[in-house]
């Protein structure tokens, strides 16, 4: 069995800016394979192109593969994803919220590797949704060592200050015109700051399309094949764990599914199980129906 890799740090300490996947993706679209000395810091004709440092280069790359833009084909060769391929013939600049959260998701389904930042973050129990820098400095560093995974008080520092930087809704006056540029994911308004404490606010089961819970409960099943089925609160703690919801925001986004013949909830002497209709062979399809929603 092929050990698991856990990616920590890659992005240069750039967070994901506004713009740059569409930079990406226009670059890599007519490709069939993508080298990875293509966005190498050494690669003149790919700065010029991107109008992006040398350094900023490199650091699209790693949130192309982080957020599924790009599969890994070997250690140094790339393809561009089917789910990408939707994403950017509907919504090029990333302006639909469902958009973000499938991004979002994808960090989660890596084929070999685990992003170990947030696999740690999203693991913690969903009341735990207010925290200081303190508190993740020393949760993170914990994480790491019963991973076995060696990294630096320094690099931890880095690479939660990346993370906070990419989620964050909090806007700071720029001190220069790259600081200007602030990442796609705040438009979600996920994470808050008030100065004292973060804070994973619960998102409303309006603000997402009630595809996300399905895709969410498609790749936990692909995961498991010995069932084909969830319980409804097995299907709340695995959703939770990527998006916080409260359990009635999650309650509303099933019965959507069931309004929509997806999926009925078999409440015989109280098991409460999802059963799906008709699972989907493919993960494309469910990206077509969460992209179709109406932008929000």
């Amino acid at each position: 069995m092929k050990k698991t890799k856990y990616i920590l740090s890659g992005h240069n300490s750039f967070y994901l800016r506004d713009g740059w996947l569409n930079k990406g993706y226009k670059l890599v679209e007519n490709k069939d394979i993508i080298e990875a000395n293509l966005f190498s810091k050494n690669n003149i004709d790919t700065v010029d192109t991107l109008g992006l440092g040398s350094m900023m280069v490199q650091s699209l790359k790693f949130w192309m593969v982080l957020l599924g833009v790009l599969k890994k084909e070997s250690a140094t060769r790339y393809k561009l994803s089917e789910i990408a391929e939707e994403i950017f013939k509907v919504d090029p600049y990333l302006q639909n919220r469902n958009t973000l959260w499938i991004l979002h998701l994808n960090i989660f389904n890596l084929k070999d590797d685990k992003a170990i930042l947030w696999d740690c973050i999203f693991e913690k129990d969903s009341n735990y949704n207010n925290f200081t820098r303190e508190d993740l400095d020393s949760y993170v560093g914990t994480y790491l060592r019963e991973k076995e995974v060696t990294a630096s008080s320094k690099t931890i520092k880095d690479c939660l200050n990346t993370f906070i930087k990419m989620y964050s809704s909090k806007i700071d006056i720029p001190i220069s015109p790259e600081e200007n540029l602030f990442s796609p994911f705040s438009r979600l308004d996920y994470l808050s700051d008030n100065g004292e404490y973060y804070r994973f606010r619960n998102i409303d089961h309006n603000e997402l399309s009630e595809y996300i819970a399905y895709l969410i409960f498609w790749r936990k099943l692909r995961k498991n094949y010995s069932s084909d089925q969830l319980s409804l609160s097995e299907g709340y703690k695995e959703v939770n764990g990527f998006i916080k919801m409260s359990f009635f925001d999650y309650e509303k986004l099933v019965s959507k599914l069931e309004v929509k013949n997806v999926i009925k909830i078999d409440r015989a002497a109280g098991l409460e199980n999802i059963i799906f209709n008709s699972l989907v062979k493919n993960e494309v399809d469910i990206i077509k129906k969460i992209l179709q929603d109406e932008s929000r």
